[in-house]
């Protein structure tokens, strides 16, 4: 299940996260995955307690 994507469509709710164009968040239990355009991971994180700050720093120096 994807929770953020990087997409255009909809009106964007408080839970989306500004991620650049082609990344992803996907729930597995309790991880929070981060991945690419192609499938590949980029960080887990665990989603109980979760600072969505970590989440787009590392986003944002994977695609720099």
């Amino acid at each position: 299940m994807a929770v953020a994507d990087s997409g255009q469509g909809g009106a964007g709710g408080h839970d989306r996260l500004g991620l650049p164009f082609g990344y992803h968040l996907e729930r597995k239990d309790d991880l929070l995955i981060l991945r690419r355009a192609d499938g590949s991971d980029v960080a887990s994180f665990g989603a109980v307690g979760l600072d969505l700050f970590e989440v787009e720093l590392t986003v944002w120096e994977d695609a720099d």
